[in-house]
C-alpha cells in the first residue's frame, strides 16, 4: 500500500467514527427531548466546572450534558453581577444581586436546576431555570 491510500483509508475512517459520535449525541438528545417533553420538567443538581465574566457552565452528571448559564437563565433575573477574579482565577467567583439577596457562584459549587424543554423553537431546545435565592437563604 502506498502512503496516499493508507491517507485514504484513516481519513475514511475518522469522518465514518465523527460520523458515529454525532449520530450518538443526537440519538441522546432525541431521547432527552422525549422524556422532558413526557414529564414536563426535571429538578437536577448540577455542578459549576467553569467561570465566565458574566456567566458560568455547568455540568449535570445525571443527564450528562454541559451547558451555560448567564443571568437570562434564572427564574427571576439579577439585577447585576459583579466578577471577582482572582490571581488565582481559579478562586474567583460571580456574585448575581437581587433587591434582597444575592448568590455567590463558585468553581464545584453544587446548584439546584430546573430541566425543561422549549420546543416551540426548531429544533427544539433545552431550558435550565435557577431559582432566585430567598431573603436570608443561604446557597453554597
Amino acid at each position: 500500500m502506498t502512503t496516499e491510500e493508507v491517507s485514504s483509508i484513516c481519513a475514511t475512517c475518522n469522518e465514518k467514527k465523527w460520523a458515529a459520535k454525532a449520530a450518538s449525541e443526537m440519538s441522546s438528545r432525541f431521547f432527552l427531548y422525549a422524556y422532558l417533553r413526557r414529564q414536563g420538567f426535571l429538578e437536577q443538581t448540577a455542578i459549576v466546572t467553569s467561570l465566565g465574566s458574566s456567566s458560568f457552565t455547568i455540568f449535570l452528571p445525571r443527564l450528562v450534558i454541559e451547558e451555560k448559564v448567564d443571568r437570562s437563565n434564572f427564574m427571576e433575573p439579577p439585577r447585576r453581577f459583579d466578577r471577582n477574579h482572582r490571581k488565582d482565577s481559579i478562586k474567583g467567583d460571580i456574585v448575581f444581586h437581587w433587591d434582597h439577596t444575592s448568590l455567590r457562584i463558585r468553581l464545584n459549587v453544587e446548584l439546584r436546576i430546573r430541566v425543561q424543554l422549549d420546543d416551540s423553537t426548531a429544533p427544539p431546545r433545552i431550558v435550565l431555570n435557577i431559582p432566585t435565592p430567598r431573603e436570608g437563604e443561604q446557597l453554597p
